[in-house]
């Protein structure tokens, strides 16, 4: 018998298994059958609904199974007579105090009551009585709370605190009177409630259920698809419940090892903009002034005469494309390629350029690699410690901040590192709040402390790393004293950082754009690498560097080449050896061999006249970009804008031609998510309009060209991405569709992927460490701009809108566009709580409605980006990367009294 390993017997079945395990987990494990309806094996068992029980020798008394530990030589009886009467007895007390509607409830064919019920002959109600008079509550926009059907089970309440961390329900009063309960019994739109829906799908009953979803159908009726929720870079598993080619729900996916069910309110309610009256149907050409629309022939012929005589005319390098991250990895694969081959430019780029292009250039220089180190799994159940700095995580991947709740719950040390007092906040055992824009003095200050005090790893410096005493040289020069100076952090706080992280068994640093759209961004990724490289805290379970990717498949797009400095699989442009290996696997001559232009340049040097045209698919720059207001003078400029998305968006306006596509429900392909796991999208319901799969269009315009690459459909493609990028080699098509969700590196079908990145050794051979020195930001407050912008994302919105602006609901939940502004701020220029205000740069201005908070630092706005903050926002890049600072730029606030139905004023 294996170590940590006990035998016991369940109804006279000998069963092996961990001794730390309850009856009831034990059971399920085997497939023995005992119903339960409080239970769920993601939750904290509490034993309250007592239709587990079980008896067990020596116990003179049943024993709910669920909280029961099993011990050596244990044996458990499941189905006594004695059981099931008392099973019975629990269910007809149930059933008494429930409405017998189950001929019409939406619940009907999965609740677990009806099913029990069933299973034990409870034909009729035995004990009449006075009912607790338990009534609807408001749940608006998303939820029906029919608290009639609620059996208090109690699911709901844990789920909400155990897993998402917010308490928006408990219980009210004892007793007979007991009930589920919003704050003071409020509507839940009144309270902490984040609508991520999870205790709808957590229900045992019909007690909570869809608003959409009523009398739309009920269990039966509706085909269950299994696919990927196509907003953040979490990636989590979805199954979409389909009825007359309409998606009428969806739920988590259980199964899933990324999310194991739990979603939030995008995942979970996200999908109205499926059918959008703003879904384009047709291909359009623009003719004076107005969109016609055409068949598929005349636009492809259209675009192809156009792109021609801008190559014949003009030279590859007067072309532009950014693909995007809301597409699959086969469809970005072939944008690239028809850049690359077809029209021989490497003018390539897309929205990882704007969130994470500092940390592929730093983190590439330092180990080799700028992917997540570790899956979240390991996070959540390996790492003893977890820094969390420069990302909002319950916001931007809350279903990640579930797994960090997680891992504090089994004793992981949080540390939170934010100039803005996030949520997340609240669990940290460590909690520091550094000025903006000083990273680097700030890492740089626990370094050196953990050379100065000899916390670093000799034995994994002398065998993994290289540049130790040129570092070691530099640190011991830095004068800590600045840390506190520049950072505002006391350095006593650091220290608690320094011995915290590198002492634990397994540490990581999980990190967003809070690190990266800066000036210095690549140097603060090099920062958050030597902490690591200096303790060995990488390359092992739980132990690593977690750069958290925006969106569903920013990660896959950098791994397929739709970055102007790599092509597929990270290979340099620039070097001789990746241009002959492409012309030898495409057959094809003459491949572009220089950096091209990143997004940014690409708008510059449209202004300047050398972009002539441009090829936007599925992005929308005039949200994303730095200084939108030059993002449209460019678009404006610009002699031929093809635009290809799911809706008519504000970019479409500008463009010569517009080709509809198919959204991700509507098609198949791969999405890769942040921790490199390549999952299957699946077809959940049919278009029935011209939109075509983004592949499919990029294809026939490489067909015009005379390019016959013999793809039939999308899997055709991952073959070849198996043949091409070595990192994918395994992760073929007949795995992909078994399910498998691997992650890479894959390099053959027998390779089950890698969960942990850099055991033994790095991609680079040794690790760098980096010498830094602390640069300020860009642009400070100054007398005549005293405020400091910060900008970043809500919770409830994705990106720039184009797909939850489409949903009623969470519309209806933000409110009007905002911005948040500090209290003491607000006093002492008499603005107050709801009131409109204009914020003013350099560049542009907008106005918004002011919410107040006591998270911000005084002197700072923060604006989320998806309300036009980049109005403001500079065009200063990162040397290394080229990303924009989004983070810092200064700004003055006016009173505004009136505005009439604008957001930009002075456009």
């Amino acid at each position: 018998m294996s170590s940590g390993k006990i035998k016991i017997y369940i109804d006279g079945k000998l069963i092996e298994c961990d001794k730390n395990k309850t009856i009831l987990e034990v059971a399920l494990e085997n497939n023995i059958e005992i119903p339960h309806l409080c239970y769920d094996k993601r939750l904290l068992p509490n034993g309250s609904c007592r239709l587990c029980i079980v008896e067990v020798e020596g116990e003179k008394r049943p024993v709910a199974s669920c909280t029961y530990p099993v011990f050596e030589g244990m044996k458990v009886y499941t189905n006594t007579e004695k059981i099931i009467n008392f099973r019975k007895l629990t269910l007809q007390l149930i059933v008494s105090d429930h409405p017998l509607d189950c001929m019409t409830c939406e619940k009907s064919g999965d609740c677990l009551l009806e099913k029990y019920a069933y299973e034990y002959g409870i034909k009729e109600v035995k004990y009449y009585g006075e009912k607790a008079k338990r009534k609807m509550k408001d749940g608006s926009p998303f939820i029906v709370r029919d608290y009639e059907k609620c059996i208090l089970c109690g699911r709901c309440i844990k789920v909400c605190e155990e897993i998402v961390g917010v308490n928006a329900i408990d219980y009210k009063n004892r007793g007979f009177v007991t009930e589920i309960n919003s704050g003071f019994d409020e509507s839940l739109k009144d309270t902490e409630c984040l609508f991520c829906g999870n205790c709808i799908d957590i229900c045992p009953v019909g007690a909570l259920r869809e608003i959409s979803a009523e009398r739309k159908g009920r269990d039966w009726e509706y085909k269950k698809i299994k696919t990927i929720c196509p907003y953040c870079g979490v990636g989590c598993g979805i199954v979409v419940y389909v009825k007359n080619n309409e998606i009428v729900k969806i739920k988590g996916d259980k199964e899933s090892p990324v999310n194991n069910g739990f979603l939030c309110i995008k995942g979970k309610f996200g999908f109205d903009y499926v059918n959008s009256k703003d879904r384009l149907k047709k291909p359009l050409i623009k003719e004076n002034g107005n969109f016609k629309e055409v068949d598929w022939e005349k636009a492809i012929d259209f675009i192809y005469e156009k792109l021609k005589f801008y190559k014949d005319n003009y030279g590859s390098d007067s072309i532009a494309g950014l693909s995007s991250a809301k597409c699959t990895n086969e469809e970005n694969y072939i944008f690239q390629k028809f850049f690359r081959c077809v029209l021989k430019s490497n003018n390539i780029d897309h929205c990882a350029r704007l969130c994470h292009s500092s940390t592929v250039v730093g983190l590439s220089q330092t180990i080799g690699s700028a992917a997540m180190s570790n899956s979240l799994e390991e996070i959540e159940k390996y790492s003893d410690c977890i820094i969390i700095t420069g990302t909002n995580i319950t916001e931007t991947q809350p279903v990640t901040s579930y797994r960090i709740r997680k891992a504090k719950e089994r004793g992981a040390k949080i540390i939170v590192i934010d100039p803005r007092e996030i949520e997340i906040s609240k669990i940290a055992d460590i909690y520091i709040q550094p000025r903006y824009g000083t990273d680097v003095v700030l890492f740089n200050g626990i370094a050196k402390i953990i050379i100065d005090e000899k916390l670093y790893n000799e034995e994994f410096i002398k065998e993994r790393v290289e540049n130790f005493d040129e570092y070691k040289e530099f640190i011991e020069k830095f004068d800590l004293s600045l840390v506190e100076k520049i950072s505002n952090v006391k350095i006593e706080d650091l220290r608690k950082v320094a011995y915290l992280y590198s002492k634990s068994k397994a540490s990581v640093i999980i990190w967003s754009m809070g690190i990266t759209q800066h000036i210095t961004g690549t140097e603060n990724v090099f920062c958050l690498s030597n902490l690591a490289l200096l303790t060995g805290q990488i390359g092992k379970k739980g132990s690593g560097l977690a750069p958290l990717r925006g969106q569903n498949n920013v990660q896959g797009a950098c791994d397929m080449g739709c970055l102007p400095e790599f092509y597929p699989g990270y290979n340099s442009v620039n070097n001789r050896k990746t241009i002959e290996r492409f012309e030898n696997l495409w057959n094809e001559k003459n491949l572009p061999d220089k950096v091209g232009l990143t997004v940014v340049e690409i708008f510059e040097n449209i202004l300047k006249g050398k972009i002539k045209c441009l090829y936007i698919m599925g992005e929308m720059p005039l949200i994303s970009e730095p200084d939108i207001l030059h993002i449209k003078e460019a678009l404006e400029k610009v002699e031929f804008l093809i635009v290809q998305d799911i809706l008519f968006t504000e970019i479409c306006e500008y463009a010569d031609v517009i080709l509809p596509a198919l959204c991700s429900f509507e098609k198949e392909g791969t999405f890769t998510n942040t921790e490199r796991r390549v999952q299957k999208i699946t077809k959940c319901i049919g278009n029935f309009t011209c939109a075509k799969p983004d592949w499919w269009i990029i294809n026939e315009i490489a067909r015009k060209f005379g390019y016959e690459w013999g793809y039939n459909d999308v899997w055709d493609i991952l073959k070849e991405i198996n043949n091409v990028v070595e990192i994918y080699q395994g992760i073929t098509p007949e795995r992909v569709k078994n399910d498998e969700k691997i992650q890479w590196p894959c390099f053959s079908k027998e390779d089950k992927g890698t969960e942990t990145l850099h055991i033994g050794r790095f991609k680079r051979g040794k690790g760098l460490l980096k010498i830094v020195e602390y640069k300020e930001p860009f642009e400070l407050p100054d007398k005549d701009y005293p405020f400091l912008l910060t900008t970043g994302r809500i919770l409830q919105e994705y990106h720039s809108r184009t797909m939850t602006g489409k949903v009623k609901g969470i519309e209806e939940i933000v409110g009007e566009e905002f911005l948040m502004m500090n209290e003491e701020d607000a006093k002492e220029n008499n603005i107050k709580e709801g009131e409109k205000i204009k914020v003013v740069s350099r560049r542009g201005e907008v106005v918004l409605k002011v919410k107040l908070s006591k998270k911000l630092q005084k002197g700072t706005i923060f604006i989320p980006f998806h309300f036009y903050a980049n109005i403001l926002t500079h065009t200063k890049l990162d040397p290394y990367s080229k990303i924009p600072e989004f983070k810092i730029c200064s700004v003055k606030i006016k009173k505004f009294e009136k505005l009439k139905n604008s957001r930009i004023i002075n456009v």
